[in-house]
């Protein structure tokens, strides 16, 4: 791996980082735009969001180690 090839890992896991905190966002509301208070739902939403995050934050983490093991 090059560091251009670092550089868009980086780019592509930090973007997909802001998207999925964006979705998470809006699905902490309703249609009508008011705020979920369900405790369960809330917990599934974050427990989803976590999930996703820690995936592309281990790419991250993958990548620069994939580069500094060349």
């Amino acid at each position: 791996m090059n560091l251009r090839k670092l550089s868009e890992v980086y780019s592509f896991s930090t973007q997909e980082i802001q998207r999925l905190t964006t979705e998470l966002y809006e699905s902490l509301h309703d249609d009508a735009g008011s705020p979920i208070h369900s405790t369960e739902e809330v917990s599934e939403l974050v427990k989803d969001f976590r999930m996703k995050v820690n995936i592309e934050v281990l790419t991250v983490k993958d990548a620069c180690l994939e580069y500094v093991e060349q």
